[in-house]
């Protein structure tokens, strides 16, 4: 069912990405970097993330959840046009996450985040039908870009950012 989906989807996505990205190119790297300033490597990674959203597989016979796996092979970076808004929203987000690994020590918080964000936007897209002809305005195309979205987003990493980084990578 519809839930079941969304929320299978969510936590593959947030349990993946969450290992690679904030793991493997988060984690590790950092303790790698030795005294590189926290900042820098917060945005390398969060820029990182971004980016890598916007890979896409040329049209081909394969249709299928593997397609973005082979877009790596082809390296087909920035297909298509980058919504702003949406890449923003990826680096905050990206940002976000990142954030909370380095002081969390872990990525538990972070595949939660993740995957119930990737659930809520698959069940929303699921749910709700697109209104032909209409103009994306304050809300944007989707539930990832636009300027409210990017608002909703920037109000909570203030809260999650605000603080002084307290915590360092054993």
């Amino acid at each position: 069912d519809l839930w079941a989906g969304a929320l299978a989807t969510g936590f593959l996505v947030g349990v993946l990405e969450e290992f690679f990205f904030r793991g493997v190119l988060g984690m590790a790297w950092w303790k790698s970097m030795g005294r590189c300033p926290v900042p820098v490597l917060l945005a390398v990674n969060a820029i990182l993330f971004a980016s890598v959203h916007f890979i896409r597989p040329l049209a081909g016979p394969e249709q299928g959840w593997w397609d973005g796996f082979a877009a790596w092979s082809r390296l087909e970076l920035w297909c298509g046009t980058v919504d702003p808004w949406r890449l923003a929203g990826l680096v905050l987000a990206g940002l976000v996450l990142a954030r909370i690994v380095w002081e969390q020590g872990n990525l538990w918080v972070a595949i939660g985040l993740h995957a119930g964000w990737v659930a809520g936007v698959r069940w929303a897209e699921a749910s709700f039908s697109e209104v032909s002809h209409a103009t994306a305005g304050w809300w944007g195309p989707s539930l990832e870009s636009g300027p409210l979205p990017f608002l909703v987003l920037l109000l909570f990493a203030f809260s999650v950012m605000g603080k002084p980084i307290r915590a360092h990578l054993d």
